[in-house]
């Protein structure tokens, strides 16, 4: 959650530029697919509909800073929208007046927040949740990235990490790391093409499909997971012992149950709700 009305069109720029670069695929979303025009002359094509819109697709959702916030309800879908995400386990980022968007939604009160400033939100809402407003430039509350802390040191992001740790066993296709992984073949190619790009990972001959590569760490790549090795058992232990001897094993347990699941109901038909 970022404050500040000087930078919210920056903030998100900054934001969707990081994520490209670090393999995310940017996906623009609008109350439709026409195009919409900003305050300040962008014209964009959004990519997706909000009712085509999908938490167990998404890795995060940006709500930008807009003058509509205040001055309609027509921007309220998409804080509904991010109430199913955060119910999803899925962080949400809201710059500006998409704060105040949230904290009308309800999303605020319990949960630590900043926006332009606490009047801001007293005047803009009924901020129930006022005594959780914290002065700063940004606030998260509930979604700390694990991950992205493990992968930091060794110079990966999540993302990079999780798509190299699919091929450390044996070389896949780009296709076969998205299944492994349950996201979009087109995710997977650009970190795939990143990685390349970065020495961490190489393309090789499939004697099985001429077109489809398969995808390889090299040594740099295996050197770089391994050297997550370490915080990653610490964490690990520090998990386990939170939790206790028998919670973690139980997790796994429901977790390779739903996979088996998951695995044999198959993919809904499209006629199925």
């Amino acid at each position: 959650m970022s404050k500040g009305r000087r930078r919210s069109r920056l903030s998100t720029g900054h934001t969707t530029a990081y994520l490209a670069r670090a393999g995310y695929e940017v996906v623009t979303v609008g109350l439709g697919r026409k195009p919409v025009t900003s305050i300040g002359g962008l014209r964009i094509q959004p990519d997706l509909a909000l009712d085509e819109l999908r938490p167990e697709d998404s890795s995060l959702l940006i709500l930008p800073g807009a003058d509509l916030w205040d001055a309609t309800d027509g921007l309220a879908p998409f804080a509904r929208a991010a109430r199913a995400f955060l119910d999803a386990g899925v962080p949400v980022a809201a710059i500006c007046g998409a704060t105040a968007g949230l904290a009308r939604e309800g999303l605020l009160d319990e949960r630590a927040h900043t926006s332009v400033s606490p009047y801001y939100l007293a005047g803009a809402t009924d901020d129930a949740g006022g005594e959780r407003y914290v002065e700063a430039d940004a606030v998260t509350d509930g979604g700390l990235a694990v991950a992205e802390e493990l992968a930091r040191p060794a110079g990966l992001t999540a993302a990079w990490w999780q798509v190299l740790g699919a091929v450390l066993p044996e070389p896949l296709p780009v296709a076969g790391i998205a299944r492994v992984m349950g996201i979009t073949r087109q995710s997977v190619q650009r970190i795939a093409d990143l990685l390349v790009e970065r020495g961490l990972a190489e393309y090789r001959a499939n004697p099985a499909h001429r077109r489809a590569k398969l995808l390889a760490p090299t040594e740099e790549g295996r050197a770089a997971v391994a050297r997550i090795g370490p915080g990653h058992a610490a964490f690990a232990g520090r998990l386990a012992a939170a939790m206790g001897e028998t919670e973690p094993a139980e997790a796994v347990r429901l977790m390779e149950r739903l996979s088996e699941v998951l695995d044999r109901l198959g993919t809904p038909s499209p006629a199925e709700p």
